[in-house]
């Protein structure tokens, strides 16, 4: 699937898998597998690895916590398979193996090229039920992380995803993977431009899956892309709970709304930059406003002081699980939101080229034009 990125993020994770996992071209360690292992020992203990996998802590600790079990997951699912060609337990080992590799594979490309091998190795013994659909699942991801790390061009990924995509959706409708699979359709859909088509996606999947997780983050996306060019509305509370952010709020002012967190690199490295634009333009016309999803309030308070960033802030943890990003489609940190002097939303594009844009606004007519007001 498409993986929404931190910014940072994703180099250190890399950096951190290697520490993890052996060097490059080294087989993964031997796992502690004893002379006669059992059918059932080896799938207890595929098992046991999978309920350890660590889903508590922040996404960087997380992988590293979790390379070493994943490996072990591949050690196993493979003396299985070696060991009993025949086991009833088969597919369930090779689904193992490959969401290990796949989870792997965010972290290190070289565990790219065994998931490959894997899908191709699967495909062509012409799967059915479960392990077809799942292997079909892992293929999609291997083309997304190969696309990524090979630097394929953006318009041959997208074109790539969608059809690969569609065709999952057409082989596999009752998978449990369908929710999934159709909102990162209508992601690859919206970044080809192809907004009517995303629509009628989000249609079918609020119509089949509403409740889903994978449905809201879709909601959120095409709104975020559709929203440009109409009026702005959005009402919170500062951190202080002196007031309401909302455009209503600065009427006749340039809005910009930062998504940030402080975990991310990116996002405090653009400090010194809005420091300066906040003390170039709030005297014409300018007013930043910053949203803060870290976990944890008292990290979010530390940045905020060490930056000593005068403009108000909305603070709800959660990271990309906040409910926030999920409502205005954000799924990059960090992220701008730019509203004009007439309160409508011009950029929602987190390439946004910000200083650029916030001359122009401010240089626009509409000084006088109040904003609408909320309802």
């Amino acid at each position: 699937m498409t993986r929404i990125c931190m910014g940072g993020f994703c180099a250190a994770l890399g950096a951190m898998i290697a520490l993890a996992a052996p060097p490059a071209g080294q087989a993964a360690p031997p796992a502690m597998i004893p002379d006669g292992a059992s059918e059932t020992h080896l799938v207890n203990q595929i098992e046991r690895l999978q309920a350890s996998l660590r889903t508590d802590l922040p996404l960087p600790a997380r992988f590293l916590a979790n390379a070493p079990r994943l490996q072990e997951i591949v050690g196993h699912a493979d003396e299985l398979l070696k060991r009993y060609p025949k086991s009833a337990y088969r597919d369930k080992a090779l689904i193992a193996k490959l969401t290990a590799l796949a989870e792997l594979s965010r972290g290190q490309p070289r565990f790219l090229e065994q998931l490959r091998s894997l899908t191709d190795e699967v495909s062509a013994g012409n799967p059915r039920g479960l392990l077809a659909s799942e292997n079909a699942y892992y293929a999609i991801q291997a083309f997304v992380l190969g696309a990524r790390y090979e630097g394929m061009p953006e318009d041959r990924k997208i074109h790539g995803t969608i059809e690969r995509y569609e065709a999952f959706l057409e082989d596999y409708p009752s998978s449990k993977r369908r929710p999934v699979i159709r909102a990162s359709l209508i992601r690859s859909l919206l970044a080809s431009k192809r907004t009517a088509r995303a629509r009628a996606e989000l249609a079918r999947l609020l119509d089949q899956d509403p409740n889903h997780a994978a449905t809201r983050r879709a909601q959120g996306e095409v709104y975020r892309e559709t929203a440009v060019g109409k009026p702005f509305r959005l009402e919170l509370d500062t951190v202080e709970g002196k007031k309401m952010i909302r455009p209503a709020d600065y009427p006749g002012k340039v809005l910009v709304v930062h998504f940030w967190s402080s975990l991310n690199e990116q996002a405090t490295g653009q400090f010194p930059e809005l420091l300066k634009l906040h003390e170039t333009y709030t005297g014409r016309g300018l007013q930043l406003v910053g949203i803060n999803v870290d976990e944890d309030r008292s990290v979010f308070e530390e940045a905020r002081e060490s930056f000593k960033l005068p403009w108000p802030q909305h603070f709800q943890p959660g990271g990309f699980k906040s409910e926030i990003l999920i409502r205005q489609g954000v799924i990059r940190i960090p992220t701008f939101f730019v509203v004009d002097r007439c309160g409508i939303l011009r950029s929602a594009d987190p390439r946004t080229r910000l200083p650029d844009l916030i001359k122009t606004l401010l240089q626009e007519e509409g000084a006088n034009s109040p904003a609408p007001r909320a309802p």
